[in-house]
């Protein structure tokens, strides 16, 4: 072999390994996305300052946290006051009323270091979105106290729900394009005593299905429509809107580092806010 040839075919091998690596980097031709064809929902998405459109000390006060006190912050209206024209109190029916008097702050598995569910846990972050493809969409939670370490897999190619013999904690996700629009359908979930509202803890039940109609108002805003449909605990859907802001994901703040202990938790709970069930 001459020292020409031997250089072409070592030139060949690095750039054949170069096209493998950058092959490997990028998404099957089929699966990428074409922004041309299909709105562009990705980046980091937060609450915006306007968010709930409810003044939350006012709106909250229907239900007193475990010191007695009115509650102060909800991510939903328990009565339509504050700005409000709906509350959480108008729409549960009577199974849901009986629950929001026997509950305590102990039944709330946040304290377990259980993360948050649809809809509490965008009520602060959607968190960073990935457009995987035509396929798939993946939502990422940023590392906090109640969405450590959750990622949503919304389902973009046609397949429908599993049986109601597969529950999910966090749902099953699929998701199609309607327009500028992008509709999230979310069922199958667990039974949860926080699955409607994590502060004032409404609970949702297996039969739950949260629809969200995701829409943009410009460049770096968005709102999100959510439907939160539960024939177990409530009477009649409930529709709420939240606005949204595209921003840079926020600082580590101690999010890297950021662990939940649940038997720490549990006990901290059982000193601040003693249950009337406990032994």
């Amino acid at each position: 072999m001459t020292r020409s040839l031997a250089r072409g075919l070592a030139v060949l091998g690095i750039l054949a390994a170069a096209g493998t690596a950058d092959l490997g980097a990028q998404r099957p031709e089929s699966t990428r996305l074409d922004i041309k064809e299909v709105p562009d929902f990705s980046g980091f998405w937060q609450i915006a300052p306007v968010g709930r459109d409810f003044d939350q000390r006012v709106a909250c006060a229907g239900l007193t946290d475990p010191s007695g006190a009115p509650m102060i912050r909800c991510s939903l209206p328990w009565e339509a006051k504050g700005g409000a024209t709906l509350g959480l109190k108008d729409v549960l029916n009577k199974r849901g009323l009986a629950w929001m008097e026997f509950r305590d702050e102990q039944m709330s598995e946040k304290h377990l270091c259980i993360p948050n569910t649809l809809p509490a846990i965008q009520d602060r972050y959607i968190g960073s979105v990935f457009q995987l493809g035509a396929g798939e969409l993946h939502i990422e939670a940023p590392t906090d106290a109640f969405t450590e370490g959750v990622r949503r897999v919304v389902y973009m190619d046609g397949r429908k729900h599993p049986g109601p013999q597969v529950q999910l904690f966090h749902g099953h996700a699929i998701g199609w394009y309607e327009g500028n629009d992008l509709v999230i359908e979310t069922t199958n979930f667990t039974f949860n005593p926080d699955g409607i509202e994590d502060h004032t803890h409404v609970p949702s039940s297996a039969a739950k299905k949260v629809t969200e109609r995701w829409t943009r108002l410009s460049a770096t805003r968005m709102e999100v429509t959510y439907t939160i449909e539960d024939k177990i605990f409530l009477k009649e859907p409930y529709t709420f809107t939240w606005h949204y802001e595209k921003t840079d994901p926020p600082l580590p703040r101690n999010q890297v580092n950021f662990i939940c202990d649940p038997s720490v938790s549990w006990n901290e709970l059982a000193i601040a806010a003693p249950s009337k069930y406990s032994d």
